[in-house]
């Protein structure tokens, strides 16, 4: 599966397995190509290169929320992925990284245990 379909099943099963944290997952559209105005725009906005595929806005334990950046098997993080990894970090987040479906979901439940 793509980085982008091992995306949207994340967060389809987070709508089925846990629907009252499910609004709490949230995709930022940061990436996609579109028209040199539309992202001039969108950077104004605050858009910003790097920032995370998801976010849970959930607190457990230490952690005011946790971070997945969705990778391909064969994916890197990107250097902007990454000081934005330290970012949260500081900001006392759980930051992480999945490679499939499998491990973004392990992840999920694993933090909300």
């Amino acid at each position: 599966m793509s980085e982008e379909q091992d995306q949207i099943t994340v967060v389809q099963w987070m709508g089925y397995k846990h629907p009252d944290l499910a609004e709490a997952l949230h995709h930022s559209p940061n990436g996609g190509a579109r028209d040199a105005r539309t992202g001039a725009k969108m950077k104004k906005m605050g858009t910003r290169p790097g920032f995370p595929d998801l976010v849970l806005y959930e607190k457990r334990g230490e952690f005011a929320g946790l971070v997945i950046e969705m990778k391909s098997a064969k994916g890197r993080l990107t250097p902007s992925q990454k000081r934005w990894a330290e970012i949260l970090k500081r900001c006392r987040y759980q930051v992480t990284t999945a490679y499939s479906t499998d491990e973004a979901i392990k992840t999920i439940e694993e933090y909300l245990a």
